[in-house]
């Protein structure tokens, strides 16, 4: 099922965007819904890592560790 966006209340199909737009799209789809799911930081951790396709790592700001 193709992915409709609205603008300026006309839908578009997300696969009619240049790719850098749609693949920019994409990643704000991405963590929106991982916004409103309320996913925890290690969960975020990980979504972000198979986003990436690389390793991460998170430090939080006035402790030695790293989620």
């Amino acid at each position: 099922m193709p992915i409709l966006l609205t603008w300026r209340h006309s839908p578009v199909r997300l696969s009619h965007l240049d790719s850098h737009v749609e693949g920019a799209i994409r990643v704000v789809m991405f963590y929106d819904t991982l916004m409103r799911r309320r996913v925890d930081l290690p969960a975020l951790g990980r979504a972000s890592a198979g986003l990436a396709e690389c390793v991460t790592a998170i430090r939080l700001h006035g402790t030695a560790q790293d989620s």
